[in-house]
């Protein structure tokens, strides 16, 4: 199961907050699961769930996503019981004004954007800092296949019954998703007094392919939106937002 939760935080009357609180709401997060449960996790080279923070005018927008029930159960049951956040690096109490959830199977994904008939374009927003990393080298240009080998590889990981090969479709993808827009630019996220390279803004395909490759690369996207996209996808980088169509 797919789970979304999305938390109006009170911005205090601050402006400072911004997307690089996501290393703070981490912290938050882990104090508030279990012992056993964040031992597992750091055990575990992908994550099971992403969070990032976005403001929207005078409120600061919390999203946490959750990739399986188990870690739905650890993380959002718990969090959505919660009336504010306590940040202790800041000495601050951030209050919840409002709470939202949504979860869809991953059947329900597979039928909702698998099955119907998608559009031939689409639009990815990364509406946080997001990066890559290859051979120890931060990739800051969202290739094709930078940006669906991540997807792949989470949906791989948590999707029981529906895989896709990376060897088979990347190379499919490389040829068929053709760039008709864009809108980037560079900056950075800061992490424990380092800044990360990093990208923000919006790629649009024209998806010059049959229609089982079209919808499955709306269904790829759509799991993005749960999974993130890049490293460090637990501590507030890579959230996008999709536009099919």
């Amino acid at each position: 199961m797919l789970t979304e939760l999305n938390i109006n935080l009170n911005m205090n009357n601050k402006n400072t907050y911004d997307a690089n609180m996501g290393s703070i709401l981490h912290g938050f997060l882990m104090e508030n699961i279990s012992t056993e449960f964040s031992k597992d996790m750091h055990r575990n080279q992908l994550h099971s769930y992403s969070q990032y923070i976005i403001k929207d005018g005078e409120q600061l927008i919390w999203t946490i996503n959750t990739l399986d029930s188990d870690t739905k159960k650890e993380i959002v049951d718990r969090i959505i019981t919660l009336d504010s956040v306590k940040l202790k690096h800041r000495k601050e109490n951030i209050s919840i004004e409002k709470k939202e959830i949504k979860s869809i199977t991953y059947d329900q994904l597979f039928e909702r954007f698998y099955i119907k008939k998608q559009a031939k374009s689409i639009k990815l927003r990364f509406i946080t800092p997001t990066s890559f990393k290859r051979k120890g080298e931060y990739m800051i240009y969202p290739t094709v296949r930078l940006i669906f080998q991540s997807i792949i590889n989470k949906f791989n990981d948590f999707s029981k019954d529906i895989g896709v090969s990376c060897d088979e479709f990347l190379p499919l993808l490389e040829e068929m998703l053709i760039l008709k827009n864009y809108n980037l630019r560079s900056t950075t996220f800061s992490l424990e007094g380092i800044k990360i390279p990093s990208f923000c803004g919006e790629l649009e395909y024209f998806i010059n392919a049959p229609q089982n490759i079209i919808n499955m690369v709306h269904m790829l996207a759509e799991f993005g939106t749960y999974s993130g996209i890049g490293i460090k996808t637990s501590i507030g980088m890579g959230g996008i937002k999709v536009i099919h169509g």
